[in-house]
């Protein structure tokens, strides 16, 4: 009966989009073990929402009052990482699941967004440089992939860097570069890329 219990809260938190402030709330000595929970998954898309609810109004108050998003973008990226950082040692659940120190992670995307629509920033963006940060950009993927672990290391902490700047680099790098043309557009990264999530869902059962 317990066990429906804290199924039917997390479903209950799921459809509203508050899972990950509930997952934290849990967290102690006592609490379930994180894979006896079959929706814990749902955190992280909680995050995401909360994102896009909370964005938007700040690119409205933004451009209501003349200031350059970018600028907005770039200081919400280091306000959220320094409370990552700052934070970890002393509340590593808290800095997990909260948006405001996860956010960061999100608001790269929005930075790329910005500097791929409204600047020209990536003109000077040759054939070697796109290869280059799509190299790069694997590499950290491919280190973060083999030597994070969740058992030794506080995450995500500076850790994140990794993995993060490693996607923001092949999305910069863009199509023409080799990795992506070759590597990651080839049918069969498609296909693993877009039953990505099932097969995540499929992995955490």
């Amino acid at each position: 009966a317990g066990e429906y219990e804290i199924l039917g809260k997390h479903i209950a938190a799921g459809s509203i989009y508050i899972s990950n402030f509930i997952l934290q709330s849990e967290a102690g000595y006592f609490d379930t073990d994180a894979e006896l929970k079959p929706l814990l998954h749902l955190w992280s898309l909680a995050v995401e929402e909360q994102f896009y609810l909370f964005f938007p109004l700040l690119l409205i108050l933004s451009y209501r009052f003349h200031i350059n998003a970018l600028s907005v973008i770039i200081i919400g990226i280091s306000i959220s990482f320094t409370l990552n950082i700052s934070q970890i040692g002393d509340k590593p659940v808290e800095v997990f699941f909260f948006p405001q120190s996860r956010i960061w992670e999100l608001l790269i995307g929005s930075a790329i967004a910005y500097i791929s629509l409204y600047t020209h920033i990536l003109k000077w963006k040759t054939q070697k440089i796109s290869n280059g940060l799509a190299i790069v950009g694997m590499g950290l993927i491919v280190f973060a992939w083999v030597y994070l672990d969740s058992k030794k290391i506080f995450f995500p902490f500076y850790w994140a860097l990794l993995p993060t700047l490693g996607t923001a680099f092949l999305i910069l790098a863009g199509e023409k570069a080799w990795i992506n043309n070759y590597v990651l557009a080839n049918k069969i990264a498609v296909f693993i890329g877009l039953i990505s999530y099932p097969l995540y869902l499929w992995h955490w059962v």
